[in-house]
């Protein structure tokens, strides 16, 4: 693994909360919304495999996710 890989390996992944699946990711969205009130988002990681959360807005995937929040 060369530099760069380890670099972007432990800056997107290491350091975050894992979520083995992206329903478990959901709930977690649900419980930080209910408490800050704060968007965010879920994608999945070619790290580890799992789903990490983010607030930066990915324009795709944003009002999808958005909509199964608000469920």
């Amino acid at each position: 693994m060369t530099d760069f890989q380890l670099k972007d390996l432990a800056s997107s992944c290491l350091k975050k909360i894992r979520y083995s699946t992206e329903q478990t990711a959901l709930e977690a969205i649900n419980r930080v919304h209910k408490k800050r009130k704060t968007d965010l988002r879920i994608y999945f990681c070619k790290h580890c495999l799992g789903y990490h959360l983010t607030h930066k807005i990915n324009k795709q995937r944003s009002k999808t996710v958005k909509r199964e929040v608000l469920k």
